[in-house]
């Protein structure tokens, strides 16, 4: 029994490679952004360099007092189901953005460890009026949440 090659999934692959390598040295212009979002994402980068360096953009292109929002899976609380999920590769907290947050001279507002479970995967618990319901009642983000909440914001330096 041998391996065959999947033609058209390499191509496909190959395709995405181009296209993230045209993306990836796009820069945001300084001090153009408005209050962001980062969900689920500082996670899959490869290194905490990596890390740094796009909070350290991020920052740049806020504006002044700007707010940056971020949320993502809290190792803390889901360490045995945090690499359940092939594109983890940094184990990350609420403590570990909190450095890298400083690192680049940002002040974080409010911090909240345990806000939504890892995954809304039941089709039971996803319904609008219960995560409604969740979401006004903070008793039960430290009963379920397993992902951190975090707004931070730019410094005038």
């Amino acid at each position: 029994m041998g391996l065959r090659s999947n033609r058209p999934l390499k191509v496909l692959a190959e395709k995405h490679n181009d296209s993230i390598r045209r993306h990836r040295h796009r820069r945001i212009t300084k001090g153009t952004l408005r209050p962001d979002l980062i969900s689920d994402f500082l996670e899959r980068l490869a290194t905490p360099d990596h890390v740094y360096r796009c909070l350290m953009q991020l920052r740049q292109a806020l504006k002044t007092n700007g707010k940056l929002v971020i949320m993502g899976p809290n190792f803390r609380f889901c360490a045995n189901e945090y690499y359940d999920f092939a594109d983890h590769l940094l184990p990350l907290s609420d403590r570990t953005i909190e450095e890298h947050l400083a690192a680049v001279d940002m002040k974080c507002e409010r911090i909240v460890p345990r806000f939504l479970p890892l995954a809304f995967r039941s089709q039971r618990f996803s319904h609008p009026l219960l995560v409604k319901l969740y979401l006004a009642v903070p008793f039960f983000w430290r009963i379920f949440g397993k992902q951190f909440f975090i707004v931070a914001t730019r410094t005038n330096n």
